[in-house]
């Protein structure tokens, strides 16, 4: 993660009973788009792609579209955490087409917001957590909700 790219924001609406909490990628990045249509042209017309038949550029760019979209539905560009002291926990997931997914965990279903760490081959990663109760036996755990896993 750069940290460069991300900026982080906590906006407080009430001293003890709500809080929020942005984190959001900067701009898109012109140079880097630019360096790689560069060398895609420089690829295309090495292979000769332009003498081909007309077909095969057609299918070539609509799979280079369909491949960008896909990208772009999938691609986080701001999550949000907004506590309510007395109700519980909303997280809200913008994405770059405009789609938002937002989930609600009720402070009687949360045990414990807990900073957790993921240990990989190169580094070790530390995340927030939301501990969630199973209300079949409270003693246990149900679910483990990372949050902000995005910028990894």
């Amino acid at each position: 993660m750069n940290e460069k790219d991300y900026k982080c924001d906590v906006i407080v609406y009430d001293k003890d009973m709500c809080q929020e909490f942005v984190i959001w990628k900067s701009g898109f990045h012109w140079k880097k788009w630019t360096q790689k249509t560069v060398l895609f042209n420089i690829f295309g017309f090495g292979m000769k792609l332009h003498e081909l038949n007309i077909n095969i550029l057609y299918c070539v760019l609509a799979a280079i579209v369909m491949c960008l979209a896909v990208r772009l539905h999938f691609r986080v560009i701001q999550e949000q955490l907004l506590v309510i002291t007395s109700l519980g926990v909303q997280v809200t997931t913008y994405f770059a087409l405009g789609r938002q997914c937002q989930q609600f965990y009720d402070l009687s279903s949360i045990q414990d917001v807990v900073i957790n760490e993921a240990i990989t081959m190169h580094k070790v990663i530390f995340y927030l957590a939301i501990l969630l109760k199973d209300h079949k036996e409270p003693h246990k755990l149900s679910h483990l909700i990372p949050l902000f896993t995005v910028y990894h």
